[in-house]
């Protein structure tokens, strides 16, 4: 028993190339989708990072701007000295905002 194989030259090569056509399709479209995807997820990352440091920064900034505005109040303070100081509206900001 002696079996001969014959190859065809074109056939082979037509093979070839339509795997390699389809391993480069697929490979392009997973790189094309992976990178949408990290783009999209650095976008969002980002945005949420900025609106923690937002929020952080507006609480910062809200109780002091609360305590601020408290002694704005105090519109009959002429001088630095504890005459016309109205102590408790101080202290019950301190309470409310330690």
């Amino acid at each position: 028993m002696h079996y001969k194989i014959r190859f065809r030259v074109s056939i082979v090569v037509a093979i070839s190339l339509i795997i390699v056509a389809l391993t480069a399709a697929t490979i392009g479209n997973v790189w094309l989708v992976s990178s949408n995807t990290a783009e999209k997820t650095a976008a969002n990352l980002f945005q949420s990072i900025t609106q923690s440091a937002y929020e952080r920064l507006a609480r910062l900034v809200g109780e002091t701007q609360v305590l601020v505005n408290f002694g704005a109040q105090q519109s009959n303070i002429k001088d630095p000295t504890n005459k016309g100081l109205n102590w408790s509206l101080f202290f019950g900001a301190l309470e409310d905002y330690p």
